[in-house]
């Protein structure tokens, strides 16, 4: 139905209706700016904190200072958001109250000119910033509250042109050179594909490196193929912390005295699916020890396992290991403990494009044609060559890199794309609205309706700043 809207003499609103299934009112100041908000069943991202005071009435309210910066944004469970203010009205904190309990909390230090130069969590963990003469980015260090640590360090330079030069991040591999470089190794591990996986499964496989300190930061992605379970081994030596994911079930478990020792945590609930990628980050600090995850491309990880009371808390050691007659693989994986580093090198021609870039030993090559679109990029062991038609639209990518291949791509006279073919994989065929927009996708066909409907996108004209952008999507083989 079309919404209702209310205003005031003035022209700003002071209530609009929207019938589906729900009410929401929206109240105004005189400024137009939003004082209230109702909406049974909308659902707000503070899942996990219990509130004195729930708001029941599903209202949300809003406070401003004088001059319409918002000061207070009361939640529907209770919580409070508080912002404050510096004499330059630029942000210096914010925090998520219970009541007068701050439940969490950053602040914001800044220079004069509004670059951030520190932001504290809470519970005292800092990251600190600085720039160059010409205001750019030059490091990011993370301390933790009590020495304080530094437990994560990056830095910056940038040539005249203000092009990146170099990167200096925690160790990271993202496997993309096809090897195991930084890497010790037994089993059957190659990095062939792009990622760390093991190629039989006849015995235990593995790959692991010395860190120099117990505590930190880990990240790394994971994928279960047949029978898999992924395992990885924190703070290794006689002893260690185990992490297991496997389906239906994970745990975080440790091994003392050759055995299986004090089970920390577990839950049935946090469920790995076959063939699925799982984006997992390890926090560190003595005995305590907390594992979140979420699938990936999901930006919000859930703390899945956690304990504080971990008494293995030394080691020198990260595995990753895969058991005997199972079969996964990693990725992405990021050692932000113990001061190992990973450098990026950039270099650009007199046109600032980028043609070459070198990374944990391996350079990768970029030409470029004579409209300055990329013509090819190539390793010692890998190339892709780059194809292009009328109005530079990409025709067709022939790689030999990990995870790409062999792909073609064709256009309507207006320009749009109608095809993906990928050479011994999927067709897509794509049907537009009558603007810009991509409404579904078929796997056969050269015009609407000709082949099996795989996909359908659900757009929105009031979604972001794109007219149409999608919300959502649906895969199934009769999406409508």
């Amino acid at each position: 139905m079309i919404p209702e809207r209310r205003s005031k003499c003035d022209g700003n609103p002071v209530a609009f209706l929207r019938y589906m299934g729900a009410k929401n009112d929206g109240a105004f100041r005189n400024l137009g700016l939003v004082t209230g908000r109702m909406g049974p069943g909308l659902v707000l991202p503070h899942y996990f904190i219990t509130v004195t005071a729930p708001n029941t009435s599903n209202k949300w309210d809003f406070d401003y200072n004088a001059i319409g910066q918002t000061t207070k944004y009361n939640h529907p469970n209770g919580l409070d958001s508080v912002f404050s203010y510096d004499g330059g009205n630029r942000m210096t904190k914010i925090e998520l109250k219970d009541t007068s309990t701050v439940v969490e909390s950053f602040a914001y230090g800044l220079t004069d000119v509004g670059n951030i130069t520190k932001i504290t969590d809470g519970d005292g963990v800092n990251w600190n910033y600085t720039y160059d003469v010409n205001m750019r980015l030059a490091s990011a260090s993370r301390k933790n509250a009590a020495t304080p640590t530094i437990t994560a360090s990056y830095t910056y330079t940038y040539d005249d042109a203000g092009n990146l030069v170099t990167k200096v991040q925690p160790f990271l591999d993202d496997f993309q050179d096809g090897n195991l470089t930084g890497w010790s190794a037994s089993g059957s591990m190659s990095a062939s594909g792009g990622y760390a996986a093991n190629t039989t499964t006849t015995g235990w496989s593995k790959i692991y490196r010395s860190v120099t300190d117990a505590d930190g930061e880990i990240s790394f992605s994971y994928m279960l193929e047949a029978g898999g379970r992924a395992q990885v081994a924190l703070r290794k030596a006689t002893d260690s912390i185990q992490l297991l994911f496997w389906a239906g079930s994970a745990q975080m478990r440790e091994w003392v005295s050759g055995g299986w020792g004090t089970t920390l945590d577990q839950d049935a609930a946090v469920d790995s699916t076959e063939d699925v990628w799982y984006d997992v980050r390890v926090q560190m600090d003595g005995a305590n020890v907390q594992v979140w995850r979420a699938e990936r491309g999901v930006e919000n990880q859930q703390l899945v396992l956690e304990t504080t009371a971990a008494s293995v808390t030394t080691g020198s050691t990260v595995e990753f290991q895969i058991p005997t007659s199972a079969q996964n693989r990693y990725d992405n994986i990021q050692l932000r403990i113990g001061g190992l580093t990973s450098t990026q090198a950039y270099a650009y021609n007199t046109a600032n494009e980028l043609t070459s870039s070198a990374y944990e030993g391996v350079t990768t090559t970029y030409t470029y044609d004579d409209w300055g679109r990329m013509a090819s990029k190539y390793t010692s062991n890998y190339s892709a060559d780059y194809e292009y038609r009328y109005g530079g639209k990409l025709y067709k990518v022939t790689s030999t890199f990990p995870g790409e291949g062999t792909v073609t791509y064709d256009y309507g006279g207006n320009g749009k794309r109608r095809e993906k073919i990928v050479l011994g994989g999927d067709y897509t065929w794509y049907n537009w609205d009558a603007g810009s927009t991509v409404i579904s996708e078929e796997d056969e066909g050269i015009g609407v309706g000709d082949g099996t409907l795989t996909r359908t996108y659900v757009t929105s004209p009031t979604a972001g700043n794109n007219n149409n952008a999608p919300v959502a999507d649906v895969d199934t083989t009769n999406p409508a």
